[in-house]
């Protein structure tokens, strides 16, 4: 009995160790990929801002304003990505 009650804890000990590195391999996927977005996608805000203040038709800057907004919501999920494998990380 003694003997089966290690070898559990043995895998339980395998299990958790396996399980603590893949969540740290996630953390630094999230993080990783997370800032790899941020770039082109501050890019992006930057050109469609200078289409928001450049003389537009009337549709063009509805297109424009458009694309900002699911710019910033783009944002919003990246930075939340960020904050999530920041606290992870300690």
């Amino acid at each position: 009995r003694t003997q089966q009650l290690s070898s559990i804890n043995q895998q339980l000990v395998h299990a958790t160790s396996s399980a603590e590195q893949a969540n740290q391999s996630k953390t630094r996927f999230l993080a990783a990929v997370s800032h790899d977005l941020m770039q082109p996608l501050n890019a992006a805000k930057l050109f469609t801002g200078s289409l928001l203040e450049a003389e537009l038709e009337k549709e063009a800057k509805f297109l424009a304003a458009s694309i900002d907004k699911s710019l910033y919501s783009a944002e919003e999920i990246i930075s939340d990505l960020l904050d999530i494998s920041r606290l992870e990380s300690g």
